[in-house]
């Protein structure tokens, strides 16, 4: 689920911070997922390939 969850993030389904919120056990998996997908998280909750 925190990949498919990371990959909605990504395409800009879903906001990082309304999910980790909401799945805070989760969080690291999908900070994981962000980072190897050479993603970063900005302040308002999406993400920017890097």
């Amino acid at each position: 689920m925190p990949e498919w969850l990371a990959g909605r993030i990504e395409l800009g389904k879903l906001n990082y911070n309304d999910v980790v919120t909401k799945y805070k056990e989760l969080k690291k998996d999908i900070d994981t997922q962000l980072s190897n997908d050479n993603y970063i998280v900005n302040a308002d909750g999406t993400v920017t390939k890097n």
